[in-house]
């Protein structure tokens, strides 16, 4: 029986299987913290967990320097085979003019989070 973060043997996940330690191989100093990771993506890409909003979204948040935009760049990567992703820093968005530019201020305006998110590729 495989543990949470584990698959079968023949999942047609495989490419997923290396995900945990890649992240670990790339990614220094934050073992428990990826284990977490890579348990919540495996859930969410096996549908072990009902969906209950977008596919695909992870938000990475706490202080500088903790290494949030190396890990979401990695895990990108890792699962779309590319390292692109919508990157948001929230340091320009300190006015509620600016906030409204990234939630959309009117009904209809996206703002740049939901067109950001919109692109995602979903499956």
């Amino acid at each position: 029986m495989p543990r949470h973060n584990e698959l079968p043997s023949d999942s047609p996940f495989d490419h997923l299987k290396s995900l945990g330690p890649e992240l670990k191989r790339r990614i220094l100093g934050q073992s428990e913290v990826l284990d977490r990771l890579t348990a919540a993506v495996l859930r969410r890409e096996t549908g072990a967990v009902p969906q209950l909003g977008r596919e695909r979204c992870l938000v990475f948040a706490g202080p500088t320097g903790v290494g949030k935009t190396e890990t979401a760049k990695n895990v990108a990567e890792l699962i779309f085979g590319e390292s692109s992703f919508p990157r948001f820093d929230c340091g320009e968005f300190r006015t509620v003019e600016s906030f409204a530019a990234l939630l959309g201020d009117r009904a209809g305006d996206r703002g740049r989070f939901g067109q950001a998110i919109s692109a995602v590729p979903k499956g």
